[in-house]
């Protein structure tokens, strides 16, 4: 993962963590294992389904669902400690456990390197680099572990320019997530977002409103930024 700087940071003062949802009007009663909770449902425009099953004082359960299965992610407050589990698409089969101890998770040390070309790192890992020359503009993209170098040609200049333009709604939803609750804490929800998908960063972060607006934000940059990429040749 690449350290990233925060010296431009200017963000809105609203966007304060808060144990009240900003999507308190979309409540609705529903039962699981025969005790009434609230199911709170996010929206995004990947019609992947994200429901906060539970958000009290000693626990958060949310649950996502998409096309590829669903995932259960539990975090327990009094421990610290995630436990993300993933089932089929029928939600009958469980297909893995995986536990996070947030309470082991280090906050990032900003590195400010001096460059002389554009580039963005993130913490989600979409980065671009572009190195501009007299003759050409070569381009280094970058999805996860993923890496593509190229050079901007008619047939892919377009292509380039929505991915970069998705890098950039990138940082901008994480810059989001960091004023909602921090620094050290935004360390905790990106590594669980890689671990385990929206569902799981929203219940590290305790499903609070403003983070889980902010995280809908990336979740959406990221599926834009992975599409753009694998079109570029």
């Amino acid at each position: 993962m690449k350290k990233k700087s925060l010296f431009t940071v200017v963000l809105s003062s609203f966007l304060l963590l808060s144990s009240t949802s900003a999507f308190a009007s979309n409540l609705s009663p529903t039962v699981v294992n025969s005790k009434p909770v609230v199911e709170q449902h996010l929206e995004n425009h990947l019609s992947n389904s994200v429901s906060i099953l539970t958000n009290n004082e000693s626990e958060v359960i949310v649950k996502e669902v998409t096309v590829d299965g669903i995932t259960i992610s539990k975090n327990d407050k009094t421990t610290n400690i995630l436990t993300i589990e993933k089932y089929d698409i029928s939600g009958e089969n469980l297909l893995s456990t995986d536990t996070l101890n947030l309470n082991e998770i280090q906050p990032i040390n900003e590195i400010q390197p001096f460059v002389d070309h554009s580039y963005q790192n993130t913490f989600m890992n979409r980065e671009y680099d572009i190195y501009f020359h007299s003759d050409k503009t070569n381009w280094d993209i970058r999805s996860t572990d993923r890496t593509k170098y190229v050079t901007e040609s008619s047939t892919n200049k377009d292509n380039l320019k929505e991915f970069r333009a998705a890098v950039e709604r990138l940082n901008n939803g994480e810059f989001a997530v960091i004023s909602a609750v921090g620094l050290g804490t935004a360390t905790v929800v990106f590594t669980a977002f890689l671990t385990g998908g929206l569902g799981t960063a929203i219940a590290a972060a305790g499903a609070g409103g403003a983070v889980s607006a902010a995280l809908l934000i990336c979740n959406s940059a990221i599926s834009d930024a992975d599409y753009y990429f694998n079109k570029v040749k």
